[in-house]
């Protein structure tokens, strides 16, 4: 009985079908990327392809992207691998305050409970 229903699709239907699904799923894409929290500069990225066609614009040449994107963005930057943020730190500063086993950002705060222990 459940095959009797599947008789009458032919391939524009897949075809139609397939399509509507690829829509929807790049407009979902772009709204995730548009309302993203802690949103970085960054080149726009292609649904499934991340930023592959603009590494392909610098002849696959991922070093010339990323010091395209370092004096065009700043030194503080977003790229996506395929589907996936990728933050981009181009000064040395910044991955030394990143990497540092420094614990005095993790100090807690006063509180009236801890005072009385």
């Amino acid at each position: 009985m459940i095959f009797g229903l599947f008789k009458n699709i032919g391939i524009y239907d897949c075809v139609l079908f397939l399509t509507a699904m690829l829509m929807m799923y790049v407009t979902y894409f772009y709204y995730k990327y548009f309302t993203r929290v802690n949103p970085l500069p960054g080149p726009l990225p292609f649904p499934f392809l991340g930023n592959f066609p603009q590494i392909l614009w610098f002849g696959g040449n991922i070093h010339m992207f990323y010091i395209y994107c370092c004096e065009k963005y700043g030194d503080i930057y977003e790229t996506y691998s395929v589907n996936i943020r990728t933050v981009v730190l181009c000064r040395r500063k910044y991955l030394e305050n990143i990497l540092s086993k420094n614990t005095h950002g993790m100090k807690f705060p006063k509180c009236e409970g801890t005072e009385k222990l």
